[in-house]
């Protein structure tokens, strides 16, 4: 199933374990109904040919930079409405430093808000 990550991500990887364990059981409770088993054959056939897909092309000449930005606020105070901006203040700095970089990454939980709220 990991074959089918580059196209759809977790959510796809989800969907067809989902319509895997469906068609299986389905498969077991009509007893003969064979078109459920040709969704398994399908989506096998199918991970088997991304197998040999070629995802990335590397260059042995190029390396890349990635910058790993991790803002050491301590957590008692990171979540207090108060020191919302010293926090995304400290990240854009630390960002700024790094613009040499390629990737940037910083922690999931960087940005001390709800989602919904950015």
């Amino acid at each position: 199933m990991d074959h089918f990550a580059p196209l759809g991500g977790v959510e796809l990887i989800i969907f067809l374990i989902m319509l895997c364990a469906t068609a299986t059981a389905y498969t077991i409770i009509l007893r003969n109904t064979w078109i459920y088993l040709l969704i398994l054959l399908i989506i096998i056939t199918a991970g088997s040919i991304l197998h040999n897909a070629d995802w990335l092309l590397l260059s042995l000449q190029r390396k890349t930079k990635v910058a790993l930005i991790q803002g050491n606020i301590d957590q008692n105070t990171k979540w207090l409405p108060s020191q919302f901006w010293s926090t995304i203040t400290k990240y854009t700095t630390l960002n700024k430093e790094n613009l040499d970089a390629d990737l940037i990454v910083w922690l999931e939980s960087a940005i001390p808000t709800s989602e919904f709220m950015i």
